[in-house]
């Protein structure tokens, strides 16, 4: 199903933690990572979720894919002065979905492109 901007917020939020978790203790990342994010994910979502640990981890992988094609995008030396935002929504998702997720059947989130109803 689609995801709402609070149930990515709160994916990004408990990845942080458990990475910022990790970095802290200074302990390496944990081998199962994805199930502790997913874990952390639930208990900030208040204990239950339709998401499964699948779908946690594939919506990472998408947040991951969207946010280095971004970089890469706003690092490129021929877009040095480019303006993501300024970008329409159309323009921004034709980047965006250039390429999927590598190794995967996911593709780049649309989701990343509104706000409150309100294209960034």
């Amino acid at each position: 199903g689609i995801w709402t901007i609070a149930e990515l917020v709160t994916l990004v939020q408990a990845w942080r933690e458990i990475i910022d978790y990790a970095q802290c203790t200074l302990k390496s990342l944990p081998h199962d990572l994805n199930q502790q994010i997913y874990d952390r994910f639930v208990e900030l979502w208040g204990g239950v979720t339709q998401r499964t640990t699948k779908a946690v981890y594939g919506k990472k992988l998408v947040l991951a894919f969207t946010h280095m094609k971004i970089t890469r995008l706003l690092n490129h030396p021929t877009q040095k002065y480019c303006k993501w935002f300024s970008f329409s929504k159309d323009r921004k998702l034709k980047i965006v979905k250039s390429q999927s997720v590598p190794s995967t059947k996911v593709q780049p989130s649309t989701k990343i492109f509104t706000k409150n109803s309100k294209t960034f």
